[in-house]
């Protein structure tokens, strides 16, 4: 399966796949906000895949768990890292929930960046 997901990986441009490589989401009605990786196109499934293949490391490196979450029911998934029982909304909250938003994305983006330039060199 990698072997094949590989050689259709030299074929496609990442950039058409990869939608964001790090967003935030900030949800009132859930009570919280979340810093993510977004794999979107036809072969985000297999992406995540290969990605997951890694989740230890990865997870080491940052030195906290995140949600693995694919989405079955999309085309697209995600993997994320939520802070809980916040309210988007509190004003006098923002500066805590964006120190924590910059931290995450930027941690994100750090682990994710080589992997996915690996990927589209593969």
């Amino acid at each position: 399966m990698t072997d094949q997901l590989l050689g259709r990986l030299e074929r496609v441009d990442l950039r058409d796949i990869w939608v964001s490589e790090a967003r935030s989401f900030m949800t009132r009605q859930k009570r919280h906000i979340r810093a993510e990786l977004y794999i979107a196109g036809d072969l985000a499934k297999p992406l995540f895949g290969l990605l997951r293949n890694q989740k230890a490391e990865i997870e080491k490196e940052l030195g906290y768990r995140l949600e693995w979450e694919e989405l079955p029911e999309a085309r697209d998934c995600r993997i994320v890292c939520y802070l809980n029982d916040v309210d988007p909304a509190d004003e006098t909250d923002w500066p805590r929930q964006h120190e924590w938003l910059a931290k995450r994305l930027n941690e994100l983006h750090q682990i994710f960046a080589p992997r996915v330039r690996a990927l589209a060199a593969d």
